[in-house]
C-alpha cells in the first residue's frame, strides 16, 4: 500500500526574481522541471523548428531572387609587393633582394594594403579612367584586399556590375600603386601576378543547407524558450512535495497517470465482493491509502460531510470522488456519494449505467420523492445520491442542503462532489452544511497561482482544506519506489566500478611486497643446492 507522502530526493534549482512586493523573495525552478516542461511541449518545439526550417528556406530563396535582379561581376587580380626604392635599389644598395628585403616586404603589405584603399588611390583611379557618377565610396565598399599565406602576395576582389569597368579599375590600380607607395612609403615596388579578370557570380549568397540548419537550430532554441518562459509565467505543481510546501495543504494521497483507462471504483467493488480472481491493481492501492488518510484525519468528527472540489474542470474531481467511494467500502465504512454538480452530473455514470429520475436528487429537490427512495444502493456500505442533467440546473442552496441533512446521520461519512471553485460560486455555499474540503489537484494541470486562489476563497467562506489528493500524477517524477528501484539498479553498476578499483590498486600493492617475499625464498635455494657437494664416504681415505 502507497504511503500518504514520500521523501523527494532535493533537485537543483534556479531561482528567478520575482518583482518587489510579493510574499516570497524568489521561485525556485528545479532543472528536472525544465526538462519536463520541454518534454510536455515538445509539439512547440518541433513547430517552432519547422517554423524556423520554412524561415532558412525562404532567406535562400529571396537571396535567389537577389541574385537573378542583380548581376555582378567579379574582378580579381594579384600583385607581389618588393621593398625596392625609387632606384629600383633593395636594402643593401643592391639589385638583388635578400631574406631581409622579402621579409621587408611581408612587413609592408598591411600599409600597402591602407594605401591601395585610401581616398587618394581611389580618387586617382576615378580621374584615370573617367568614371561618370561613380565615387571613391562606391569603389571602396566593392573593394576587399588579402594577404596571402603572410606573404608579400596581395589578392584583390572588386564587386562591380559592369565587367569591363571593374577590370578598367584594377588595371588602373595596379599603375598607380607603384607611384603612390614610393610616395608615401618612400619605398615599394608592385609586380603584377595574375591581371585583372572578371566573372560572373551570383549576387547573393544562396548557403541552403546552412540556412536550413540555422533556421531549425532557431526555431528548436525560440520553442524551448518560450516553454521555459511559460513555466516562469504559469507554474504548475510538478512535485508532489509542492502541494505541502507551496501550496500549504496536507496531502493525503497521490494517484498515478492513465487510471481513467480501468474503472478502478469498480474493480474495489469487485474486491469487496471476495472475488479472489482479481488481484488488486496499484491504482486501487493508491485509492485505498487515501482513503485510510482521510479517515484518520476525520476519526475525531461524527458523521462528518466532505466536499470533494477543485479549482478547475478536469482536475479528476469527479472520478476521485467515486473511487474515494468505493476505497471507503472496500475497508467497511458506511458511505454516501452525492452529486452536487448539477451543471456537469457524471458521478452516477461511474457505478451504474442508467438512472431512474425517481432516484435522483433532482426528484427529491421538486418533492416527487422522499429521501430514503431518492438515495440508490451500490452496495451493502455504499449509497448513491446521484443527479440529472437539466436543462436549467438546480440552484445549490439551503433548501437541496437540508434534503442532504436529513440522511446525514445514516452514514458514516458523506463525500460531496461539487462544481469547481474556480467556476461556480454557488460552490461557497456549502459552508452551510460542512466546513471541510478535499481539494484534488491534477499532476501538472492548473497553475500554482490557480489552486492558491481556490484554496484562498475556500478559506475566505470558512471551509477548511482538510487535504489533497494529486492524481494523473507521473511514476518517474514522484514515485519514491522507482527511485528506490533505480538505486538498486545503480547498486551493481558501484559495485563494479568498486572492484575496477580495487584491482587499479593491487598491482601497487604487490610492487610494495616483492622485495619482502623474495628475502625468505634465497635460504630455501641454498639449502636446495646442498645435495649436489661430494661429500666422502664412510671409510675412506682422508
Amino acid at each position: 500500500m502507497m504511503n500518504q507522502t514520500q521523501p523527494q530526493q532535493q533537485q537543483p534549482t534556479i531561482v528567478v526574481p520575482l518583482s518587489q512586493g510579493t510574499r516570497s523573495g524568489g521561485q525556485e525552478v528545479r532543472i528536472q522541471e525544465i526538462i519536463h516542461v520541454l518534454f510536455k511541449r515538445k509539439t512547440w518545439l518541433v513547430v517552432f523548428a519547422l517554423i524556423g526550417l520554412v524561415f532558412g528556406l525562404s532567406l535562400s530563396v529571396l537571396n535567389y531572387i537577389k541574385a537573378q535582379t542583380i548581376k555582378q561581376y567579379a574582378v580579381k587580380t594579384s600583385i607581389a609587393l618588393a621593398s625596392q626604392d625609387e632606384n629600383g635599389m633593395f636594402s643593401k644598395s643592391s639589385r638583388d633582394p635578400d631574406s631581409a628585403d622579402f621579409h621587408l616586404a611581408e612587413d609592408m603589405v598591411d600599409a600597402a594594403q591602407f594605401i591601395l584603399m585610401s581616398d587618394s588611390m581611389l580618387n586617382k583611379i576615378i580621374e584615370d579612367i573617367n568614371l561618370i557618377g561613380v565615387s571613391g565610396r562606391d569603389i571602396y565598399s566593392s573593394l576587399s584586399m588579402e594577404q596571402y599565406k603572410k606573404t608579400q602576395i596581395i589578392l584583390i576582389n572588386l564587386y562591380w556590375e559592369n565587367p569591363s569597368e571593374g577590370v578598367e579599375i584594377l588595371e588602373s590600380m595596379n599603375r598607380q600603386a607603384p607611384k603612390l607607395l614610393l610616395k608615401t612609403l618612400k619605398l615599394g615596388s608592385v609586380t603584377v601576378i595574375n591581371d585583372p579578370t572578371a566573372h560572373f557570380v551570383i549576387g547573393g549568397n544562396l548557403n541552403l543547407t546552412r540556412n536550413l540548419i540555422l533556421g531549425i537550430i532557431l526555431g528548436v532554441c525560440v520553442g524551448a524558450a518560450v516553454a521555459v518562459l511559460d513555466l516562469l509565467l504559469h507554474p504548475t505543481l510538478m512535485t508532489i512535495v509542492d502541494v505541502e510546501k507551496r501550496l500549504k495543504i496536507p496531502l493525503l494521497g497521490t494517484i498515478y497517470e492513465n487510471y481513467e483507462e480501468t474503472p478502478i471504483q469498480l474493480e474495489l467493488l469487485n474486491l469487496q465482493k471476495g472475488d479472489n480472481s482479481l488481484k488488486r491493481s496499484e491504482i486501487a492501492d493508491c485509492f485505498l491509502a487515501a482513503a485510510y488518510a482521510l479517515k484518520r484525519h476525520l476519526r475525531d468528527i461524527e458523521h462528518p460531510c466532505v466536499l470533494v472540489t477543485s479549482a478547475d474542470r478536469g482536475e479528476g474531481k469527479t472520478i476521485t470522488t467515486a473511487c474515494l467511494a468505493a476505497a471507503f467500502s472496500r475497508i467497511g465504512v458506511r458511505v454516501l456519494a452525492v452529486d452536487l454538480d448539477f451543471p456537469n452530473p457524471m458521478l452516477a455514470g461511474h457505478f451504474v449505467q442508467h438512472v431512474e429520475t425517481i432516484n435522483s436528487i433532482n426528484a427529491l429537490y421538486q418533492g416527487k420523492t422522499v429521501s430514503r427512495d431518492a438515495v440508490l444502493p451500490v452496495t451493502g456500505t455504499l449509497d448513491l445520491l446521484p443527479a440529472l442533467l437539466e436543462r436549467d440546473p438546480m440552484p445549490l442552496n439551503l433548501g437541496t442542503l437540508d434534503l442532504i441533512r436529513m440522511v446525514r446521520e445514516e452514514y458514516d461519512i458523506i463525500l460531496l462532489d461539487t462544481p469547481p471553485v474556480g467556476q461556480i460560486a454557488d460552490t461557497m455555499v456549502l459552508n452551510e452544511l460542512t466546513d471541510l474540503a478535499l481539494f484534488v489537484i491534477q499532476y501538472d494541470g492548473a497553475t500554482q497561482s490557480t489552486l492558491q486562489d481556490a484554496i484562498t476563497r475556500l478559506n475566505s467562506v470558512d471551509i477548511r482544506v482538510i487535504g489533497s489528493i494529486v492524481n494523473r500524477v507521473n511514476h518517474s517524477v514522484s514515485d519514491y519506489r522507482d527511485r528506490q528501484s533505480l538505486a538498486k539498479k545503480r547498486k551493481p553498476l558501484l559495485l563494479m566500478l568498486r572492484g575496477i578499483r580495487q584491482k587499479l590498486r593491487r598491482p601497487k600493492d604487490k610492487k610494495a611486497k616483492a622485495p619482502k617475499e623474495k628475502t625468505p625464498k634465497a635460504p630455501k635455494e641454498k639449502k636446495s643446492r646442498l645435495p649436489k657437494f661430494k661429500f666422502p664416504k664412510s671409510g675412506s681415505k682422508g
